[in-house]
């Protein structure tokens, strides 16, 4: 699919939600590296967000631009958890 066939509303979809999913790590890297200074930090934590990054990962990789109900649903799953992290 060239961006010329592509409408502007569903490449913008799928670039949200591409970002949304970019989003869920950076918020996993984060907990992470706050964990890590603590004194005894919380290995089963650490341990579960970093499988939450890879899982992330594996999902912004099995993106397909093509599938819209793939891309609602990131969107409907993530950005009410980021709106509400970010606001």
């Amino acid at each position: 699919m060239t961006t010329l066939d592509w409408p502007e509303e569903e490449r913008a979809r799928y670039e949200l939600a591409l970002n949304l999913i970019a989003d869920m790590v950076g918020l996993r890297s984060s907990w992470v590296d706050e964990e890590l200074k603590m004194s005894k930090p919380n290995e089963q934590k650490i341990a579960i967000w970093r499988a939450e990054q890879i899982a992330f990962d594996k999902e912004q990789d099995g993106l397909d631009p093509r599938n819209r109900e793939q891309i609602e649903s990131i969107i409907d799953r993530y950005g009410p958890v980021l709106r509400v992290v970010y606001s």
